[in-house]
């Protein structure tokens, strides 16, 4: 179970000016929400994923999830995966700052800290035995904010494919996403029309698919990570507005 668990963070991977939070979700339709979603792999559910993304007056953003074990699952483990990223949102786009990764279980707990000096141009990982630093151009992500950079780009209409670094595993690599056709895409919250979305790292064949909902601002309602072990999906079942209250049914 602890393998699917970590199977998540392969689902979810210029210096800009700030502008108000209201005029962010205006020129890129990019606004505050709270999301839950399902995770299963076959018919069997094995974990809840809640996310959540909040905007500042001061252009600054954090997006972060929690991971919790369901089911049978939570019988069996009692495993948290916490993630966040936090940064500015500027007329360039995503400018990740902070990312934090923490795996809570009974035994080794893991975390990972990153963090962004945009004016050396250089990234610092902290994490338990690894500590690395290597220069990032502008545009960087991190393996979180990667998500809310995809769903600017797409808002903005820019064509496939779309590709730009990111900072995973110590060194920078090229996450790239094919466009593909229109689909209805049925979830447990409802019924979106999607864009289909493959993606592949450094070129490499794709392992993930992504369904963006234009009506949610581009969120993914549902995620696919093929491995040798088999198909994990993502789906959503819950969406807000407002990251305040608990995510409600559209």
């Amino acid at each position: 179970m602890r393998h699917y668990l970590l199977l998540l963070l392969a689902l979810l991977s210029g210096w800009p000016l700030p502008w108000s939070a209201a005029a962010a979700a205006e020129k890129t339709g990019l606004s505050p929400f709270g999301a839950t979603y399902q995770l299963k792999t076959g018919n069997m559910l094995f974990g809840e994923v809640r996310v959540e993304l909040t905007l500042s007056p001061t252009g600054r953003y954090r997006y972060q999830s929690l991971t919790i074990p369901v089911g049978l699952a939570a019988v069996l483990r009692s495993d948290q995966v916490t993630e966040q990223s936090s940064g500015r949102i500027g007329q360039c786009g995503i400018t990740p700052e902070h990312y934090l990764y923490q795996h809570q279980k009974a035994s080794q707990p893991r975390q990972t800290e990153l963090t962004f000096d945009w004016v050396a141009g250089r990234v610092t990982n902290h994490s338990r035995g690894s500590h690395w630093s290597m220069r990032v151009p502008p545009g960087t992500q991190d393996k979180f904010s990667q998500q809310l950079e995809l769903m600017l780009r797409i808002n903005e209409g820019c064509s496939s494919p779309l590709q730009f670094p990111v900072a995973d595993g110590g060194r920078l690599k090229q996450y790239r996403f094919e466009r593909g056709g229109e689909t209805w895409t049925e979830t447990p919250t409802g019924r979106f029309r999607t864009i289909r979305l493959t993606r592949s790292k450094d070129r490499k064949s794709s392992r993930a698919t992504l369904w963006l909902a234009p009506a949610l601002g581009y969120l993914p309602v549902r995620i696919e990570k093929r491995d040798g072990s088999g198909k994990v999906v993502m789906e959503l079942s819950s969406f807000s507005r407002d990251p305040e209250n608990s995510p409600e049914r559209p």
